[in-house]
């Protein structure tokens, strides 16, 4: 259900509202609630983020 996208968050897949590449490595994540800083996924990352949101 969660998963740590970068040092200072973890997120549910309920709370996901949005993802927009930034990059071929960069994805910025746009949440539900409206107030939360934007959320990156790290570049070490994303790949077990990816196959995290397929399941």
């Amino acid at each position: 259900k969660f998963h740590r996208v970068n040092r200072s968050h973890i997120i549910s897949h309920s709370a996901i509202g949005d993802l927009v590449s930034m990059s071929a490595s960069k994805v910025k994540v746009l949440l539900r609630h409206e107030g939360e800083t934007d959320v990156y996924v790290s570049r070490d990352r994303l790949a077990g983020f990816r196959q995290w949101l397929d399941n």
